[in-house]
């Protein structure tokens, strides 16, 4: 029942002030520092695994699917573009019969004053490393270093800062 009414209420949240939209994302157990601002139409498959810290920014569109068991952790001063997806499930490679096997559950980590551009996708198990930038459309399969400008797909380093 409380997951088929914050559904309702996150489908509609573009009809809420920031300020009763980021009560009611806290309300339902996620974690959202001071200052911190977020978009209407964005999607939390399960917030009280949910962590954004202070002075953090998540446009419209962004997606953090979780499953029930997969903390995801955004730091303090971080810029989410449009669109990003945060992926915390996967699965193992399966049988011949069928290749979606056993389904993981691994943490996602962005670390304090990283900004992730429009259309990233963020894989299970990845650290982004404090100060990192993810170019727009990158796919981020592996641990980012931190202060390094990280594109495509899949992402690679292009530059320290």
């Amino acid at each position: 029942m409380k997951r088929k009414l914050f559904r309702l209420l996150q489908y509609f949240s573009c009809l809420f002030p920031m300020k009763v939209r980021i009560a009611f994302y806290k309300l339902f157990g996620m974690k959202i520092g001071k200052e911190t601002l977020i978009l209407p139409k964005c999607y939390f498959e399960t917030p009280w695994l949910i962590e954004i810290g202070e002075n953090s920014f998540i446009n419209q569109h962004t997606k953090f699917y979780n499953g029930s068991h997969t903390l995801i952790s955004i730091g303090n001063h971080v810029q989410v573009a449009y669109d990003v997806k945060f992926l915390g499930t996967t699965h193992e490679i399966g049988t011949e019969q069928q290749r979606a096997g056993e389904i993981l559950y691994k943490s996602i980590r962005v670390e304090d004053g990283c900004w992730i551009g429009t259309n990233v996708s963020i894989l299970p198990g990845v650290t982004i490393g404090k100060g990192c930038v993810i170019g727009a459309g990158a796919v981020v399969t592996k641990n980012c270093e931190p202060n390094t400008v990280y594109v495509g797909v899949p992402a690679r380093p292009i530059r320290k800062l």
